[in-house]
């Protein structure tokens, strides 16, 4: 089977996935960890082969020599990013349905409903006025304090409200749900659990905050067209302010001042940003298909 086809399998993929939900298993959950030599070779093997995978899908791209090219490459990034998928939340906000909605929301679980952890994990190891910010972004997660205000206990309240949409529309989501979905959270998390990797978790978190906005806002105006209720679109409207600020701040404050410490890790980080540029681009294709194949069967 070819290396492409073996990494977009969806069974490989949601082993992977299986992996991770279980690796960061609530302490109670014990039982549920994997600890075995032999489960970790397991993964360790798959994770080689599709991390070898996507790098050869950017092995043509130029990678950084100074810290200037580097920022004009991540701006120009940042644009083609934006200019790629604007087809997709240009929809999401004038044209798609409630249960369309619901679609893409609920499949964003797979990154949002472990990103505090995500957070929390690339901040191992830091030093100096880097780490404040990456904590500072993890309070932000963490609600300032406000059990009700956590990022994944909002996400959460609203996911439930959507999954009836999707539940009365007659979805199955966990029969639904895409490999390109599970390769979005996994690779968050893969990077997040090999440590050697750390560069790239980094580099697309990076990514991921500054194009956030525009991708909530885009969101937020589809839900309020649909008339959904305050407390669903809660915590995407939050997300608008929260990631303008977090993208920024992740560049000038953390990026920046590392890379200029290391050229191996600045490397690193930006074929972080294009791994997970590529990734989340396949992700919006999987939905945009979605979408079209859900218009015909309803035609």
């Amino acid at each position: 089977m070819h290396l492409n086809q073996i990494c977009n399998d969806y069974k490989f993929q949601k082993s992977l996935n299986d992996h991770y939900c279980d690796f960061l298993s609530d302490p109670t959950n014990i039982e549920r960890i994997p600890d075995s030599v032999e489960s970790f070779q397991i993964i360790r093997n798959m994770e080689d082969t599709w991390d070898a995978h996507e790098l050869s899908r950017v092995s043509q791209e130029y990678l950084p020599e100074t810290v200037s090219e580097f920022t004009n490459l991540y701006k120009n990034l940042q644009v083609n990013h934006r200019n790629e998928v604007k087809y997709l939340f240009d929809y999401l906000a004038h044209e798609a349905d409630a249960t369309e909605i619901a679609f893409y929301v609920c499949l964003e679980e797979q990154v949002d409903g472990h990103f505090d952890d995500i957070i929390a994990i690339s901040q191992l190891g830091v030093q100096g006025k880097s780490k404040l910010v990456m904590a500072d972004n993890y309070w932000d997660e963490m609600g300032r304090g406000n059990l009700d205000d956590v990022h994944t206990r909002m996400f959460s309240v609203s996911a439930t409200y959507l999954k009836e949409i999707l539940k009365k529309s007659g979805i199955d989501l966990p029969t639904q749900v895409p490999c390109e979905a599970l390769k979005n959270g996994n690779m968050l998390m893969m990077y997040g659990l090999r440590r050697r990797l750390i560069g790239r978790l980094i580099g697309a978190i990076g990514i991921l905050e500054d194009t956030a906005p525009y991708r909530f806002a885009s969101t937020v105006e589809g839900m309020r067209r649909c008339g959904m209720p305050d407390y669903v679109i809660r915590y995407h409207e939050a997300h608008i302010h929260f990631d303008s600020n977090h993208g920024a701040e992740w560049l000038q404050d953390v990026i920046l001042p590392m890379i200029e410490k290391s050229k191996p890790l600045m490397k690193e980080i930006y074929l972080g940003m294009l791994i997970r540029y590529k990734v989340a681009l396949d992700y919006y294709a999987s939905i945009d298909k979605w979408i079209k194949m859900l218009e015909i069967n309803h035609c």
